[in-house]
């Protein structure tokens, strides 16, 4: 059989190891924030320098673009429908309409080789 140890502290020796623990712990973060904060200050100086043989990648972009264009395309799409008691009134109802609208298009500028229709 193999023996059983069992340790035991007084509240006294208990307080005192915690206390001890807490201090390393407390000293080992303030040492690695001290070594990151030296680390940080000595590499502000010299970022974006570019030392002798060490490859630096840089992306470099100028440039300058006006643009003035009137638009010459517009695309105008409208839908005409209407009813009627026979076919050929029910489409020359849809024709009269169709022509009023080309004709207000004509009367304000646009030009017959710009209009295109279809159906």
């Amino acid at each position: 059989m193999i023996p059983k140890h069992h340790i035991s502290f007084s509240e006294e020796e208990l307080n005192s190891f915690l206390k001890t623990a807490g201090i390393i712990c407390l000293a080992v973060l303030t040492l690695f924030i001290l070594v990151k904060t030296i680390n940080e200050v000595k590499t502000y100086s010299t970022i974006g320098d570019a030392k002798a043989g060490e490859i630096q990648n840089t992306i470099m972009v100028t440039g300058k673009s006006d643009m003035d264009v009137k638009p010459n395309v517009t695309v105008f799409t409208w839908t005409t429908d209407a009813t009627g008691k026979t076919a050929e009134e029910s489409t020359s109802k849809v024709a009269t309409v169709a022509n009023k609208a080309l004709e207000y298009l004509r009367a304000n500028g646009v030009s017959n080789n710009d209009l295109k229709s279809s159906g």
